[in-house]
């Protein structure tokens, strides 16, 4: 039996931004944002669901509380030697994130995307399981929960800290607030590695100083105190300590099936999901930095198999 979580939908605004994906007119099928408003209201009954979207959409027949409107700032698009590198969306997202956030009013919320759906609510069951917190880098108020595509493991591929994933974030209202008040992305951020190519990784060619995970991540821990990363390769052992306690100490990872989030637009493959945190792995993080009692989630076998994979893909390019 399901044991009863500690939040009631009740006392949750969700904030649902983004571009409307679907037509009135198209089949079922393609209208995702119809989708992702349906499954809320199946799986957090109660909850009071804020569209927040651009001036001039349709949202007719859309089962939504508020409607929040503003004005597209557009992409921020690289020069052309980089037009394969899709252009940059982040400050859409702060834009219409924002604006949602700024009429929340219940205690909790859970930020959300047009084209997502919810299967499930079971990542209310998580919120208190992991309570302890350290005194270092304690940035929210309590942890946010987010999901695992792409809160990325600098440990493997890319090499990447600091990511991590801005597609779904459940917390306290004061948290989600705090996690989402990025100002916009620099357009002197955009290509900063034309000026150190030097710098730049050998695979992964994108120009940007920060990715958007990062940039968002980043500008939340930064209110807390300095950290000397400069850009989204500057990985070390320094960074690495506070990349791990940072993560530790303010999220907690969950997969999309344990989140109980489904991607209806995208799919990912092996090496997205090899680069990425799990859940168990996020709780050796828990219980190194936070809880050394925590039992075990997950054997050093599992863990050291999918990382000998990660080092073995890394290691042949082709692969």
């Amino acid at each position: 039996m399901r044991r009863p979580s500690p939040i009631d939908p009740s006392e949750i605004d969700v904030v649902i931004q983004g571009a409307i994906a679907g037509k009135p007119s198209d089949p079922a099928r393609l209208r995702l944002t119809a989708q992702c408003l349906g499954s809320l209201r199946t799986h957090l009954p109660g909850a009071r669901l804020i569209l927040s979207t651009w001036e001039g959409s349709e949202v007719n027949g859309l089962d939504f509380d508020e409607l929040v409107v503003s004005k597209d700032p557009g992409p921020q698009n690289l020069s052309i030697q980089y037009r394969r590198v899709p252009p940059l969306n982040l400050n859409r997202q702060l834009v219409s994130t924002q604006a949602a956030l700024a009429v929340t009013e219940r205690p909790y919320v859970l930020k959300f995307r047009t084209d997502l759906s919810l299967s499930h609510a079971n990542f209310l069951d998580y919120w208190h399981r992991h309570p302890k917190r350290c005194p270092q880098w304690k940035v929210f108020q309590d942890r946010v929960l987010v999901c695992s595509y792409f809160t990325t493991n600098p440990y493997r591929f890319a090499r990447q800290a600091f990511g991590v994933s801005d597609w779904v974030s459940f917390g306290r209202q004061e948290d989600v607030k705090l996690l989402w008040s990025p100002p916009p992305f620099p357009d002197n951020f955009m290509e900063f590695f034309f000026s150190c190519r030097e710098k730049m990784h050998p695979f992964y060619k994108a120009p940007m100083r920060y990715s958007a995970e990062q940039y968002i991540w980043l500008t939340a821990m930064r209110t807390h105190g300095r950290i000397n990363f400069h850009h989204q390769w500057d990985f070390n052992d320094s960074n690495a300590t506070v990349h791990n306690t940072t993560l530790a100490n303010n999220a907690m990872v969950l997969e999309p099936k344990r989140f109980g989030v489904r991607f209806r637009k995208y799919g990912f493959g092996l090496i997205n999901k090899l680069s990425m945190y799990s859940y168990s792995e996020w709780c050796s993080l828990y219980r190194q930095f936070c809880d050394p009692g925590a039992k075990r989630s997950t054997t050093p076998l599992r863990s050291g198999a999918k990382q000998a994979v990660a080092d073995f893909i890394f290691r042949h390019e082709g692969l």
